[in-house]
């Protein structure tokens, strides 16, 4: 079991289908249901997922309540309830953000003039900041059309998924991304990866000559340096020759890599062709001065 939902029943009702056959259905409410905090083996002794649901005003919670909503950084909730998990499954509380038009969400089906109308009511949004938009679709300028509509409505990041139906090769996967790339150089694009619906896998070739693409553009731009991680910056030096490349993702020997993935060690990033790196956590975690002694040691 990976997690649970707190509803409230508001009754029963039915759905036809296309044969005119009646199916039963239970009507559920589902009103800011939210992770609150999760339990592990280590501190609690078993694995768990506290889920908070509906709102609740703080004059009317308990002292020790107010401490266990502020220390877990949520709005108080109405209700909790707790959902044991395996500690593989265990969610944080809050979220990264929100993909808007996905595949789950049958994006591919919703009209785009209904697309539009949903991201000017979204660009309302205090944490639109947050919201990945789907911009994917079958037709090269239509995707590059409302990528530009998003943009314009200050959206910043966007998921897009090669034509679906068309088993595309590699070439073809480039191609598609470049041009968008292209007309839209500002866009900062996720490739989702979704072989199943659109017949493409993406393959480390494919990759590695899009972020060629990318950092050419930074090029021709005349800028002064790109940010790559320590991986792409061994591939991008020999593009950005007189450029700074700037790696983020810097952890010490022993550090935990956090939630970022795919790290790297000071002297292997400018081994790799960095002219900067950006430490975060390594260093502010702790002792700082021991921390800065760790990292001008790491480099001899």
């Amino acid at each position: 079991m990976r997690t649970g939902l707190i509803c409230k029943k508001l009754g029963m009702s039915r759905i036809f289908d296309s044969n005119g056959s009646h199916v039963p259905v239970t009507v559920l409410h589902l009103d800011n249901c939210h992770v609150i905090s999760s339990m592990t083996e280590e501190k609690n002794g078993y694995s768990a997922v506290q889920i908070g649901v509906g709102k609740i005003k703080d004059k009317k919670l308990s002292k020790s309540m107010k401490g266990h909503f502020k220390k877990n950084k949520v709005e108080p909730k109405l209700k909790l309830s707790e959902f044991r998990v395996t500690p593989e499954n265990l969610i944080d509380n809050g979220c990264h953000g929100a993909a808007i038009f996905g595949s789950t969400g049958q994006a591919q089906l919703i009209p785009i003039s209904e697309k539009i109308n949903l991201l000017n009511y979204l660009s309302e949004s205090k944490y639109k900041d947050k919201h990945l938009i789907g911009t994917g679709l079958n037709s090269l300028n239509e995707t590059i059309n409302i990528l530009k509509i998003a943009i314009s409505l200050k959206f910043k990041k966007f998921l897009i998924m090669p034509p679906a139906y068309y088993k595309y090769e590699d070439k073809d996967a480039i191609n598609f991304y470049t041009k968008i790339i292209e007309s839209v150089p500002e866009s900062e694009i996720i490739l989702y990866n979704f072989e199943k619906l659109c017949g493409y896998k993406f393959s480390l070739d494919c990759i590695k000559e899009l972020v060629k693409k990318k950092a050419a553009l930074a090029k021709s731009a005349k800028l002064d340096g790109i940010i790559c991680s320590g991986y792409e910056a061994k591939l991008l030096k020999k593009i950005c020759k007189r450029m700074d490349i700037i790696t983020p993702g810097i952890r010490l020997k022993g550090d935990s890599a956090g939630d970022q993935k795919r790290i790297m060690s000071p002297k292997d990033a400018f081994k790799n062709g960095a002219t900067a790196i950006v430490m975060g956590r390594s260093i502010t975690k702790g002792n700082i001065k021991n921390n800065i002694q760790k990292l001008i040691k790491s480099l001899n």
